[in-house]
C-alpha cells in the first residue's frame, strides 16, 4: 500500500545490506544452500572500539553460510567464511553452527536454532540468514522433487490451504483448485455458517 500523504522525501544512502541465496544439488544427491551477507557504507566508518576505519564501499561484513542436506531436508554439513568482519574475533564465530548437523530444516527449525544457538555464542549476522535459508531450501528442493501445492493430509485437506496469503480459504486460488474448501463469498461453507 503506498502512502498517499506523505510527500516525497530526499533520501541519502547510509547503509546497503546485500542478501543473496543460491539452491545447488550436488552431484552425490545431497543439496546445499549457500547465503551472503555484505554490508557497506558510502563513506568512511570507523568501527567502534577497534578503532579501524573501514573505507567506502568496502566491506564491513562479507560473510558466506553454507548448509548441505539430503532430500529429507535434514542438515549434513554446514560451513561459513568471513571474508570481512569488523573484529578479528569475529572470524571464529561460525563454528558454533556446527550444532545444526542433524537437525531437519522442516517444521519447528527456527525455534530449534533459537535454542541450540546461544547469541553469546554464534554470529548474530549468520543466525539471522538461517530462516530464510530454510525456506530457499524448500523452494530448491522443490524443483527438483516436483510442485506439492496438491498433496493432502490425511484426512484429504490440502496441505497448501491457509498456509499464506494466496493459499487462504476465501482466496481465488482455493475457489479454482479445491471449491470444497473454499470459504469465501458465495461459498457453501460460508453460506451453511450464516445466522439467519
Amino acid at each position: 500500500m503506498q502512502e498517499t500523504n506523505r510527500p516525497e522525501l530526499e533520501r541519502v544512502e547510509i547503509h546497503r545490506r546485500t542478501i543473496e541465496m543460491t539452491g545447488y544439488r550436488l552431484a552425490d544427491g545431497l543439496f546445499e544452500i549457500e547465503a551472503t551477507l555484505v554490508d557497506t557504507k558510502p563513506f568512511n566508518t570507523i568501527l567502534p572500539l577497534a578503532q579501524d576505519v573501514v573505507p567506502a564501499g568496502d566491506a564491513i561484513h562479507d560473510l558466506s553460510l553454507t548448509l548441505t542436506f539430503n532430500e529429507d531436508m535434514v542438515v549434513t554439513a554446514v560451513r561459513t567464511r568471513a571474508l570481512a568482519t569488523p573484529y578479528r574475533v569475529c572470524r571464529s564465530a561460525g563454528e558454533g553452527l556446527q550444532t545444526l548437523v542433524g537437525l531437519s530444516m522442516s517444521k519447528g527449525w527456527n525455534s530449534e536454532v533459537r535454542h541450540r544457538l546461544a547469541r553469546s555464542e554464534n554470529c548474530t549476522h549468520f543466525v539471522g540468514l538461517l530462516a530464510p535459508m530454510a525456506t530457499t531450501a524448500f523452494q530448491a528442493i522443490g524443483a527438483v522433487k516436483g510442485f506439492r501445492a496438491l498433496e493432502t493430509d490425511e484426512n484429504g485437506r490440502p496441505r497448501k490451504l491457509d498456509s499464506c496469503y494466496a493459499y487462504a480459504g476465501n482466496r481465488e486460488i482455493v475457489q479454482r483448485a479445491w471449491p470444497e474448501f473454499f470459504t469465501g463469498q458465495g461459498s457453501k461453507v460460508s453460506s451453511s455458517t450464516k445466522i439467519g
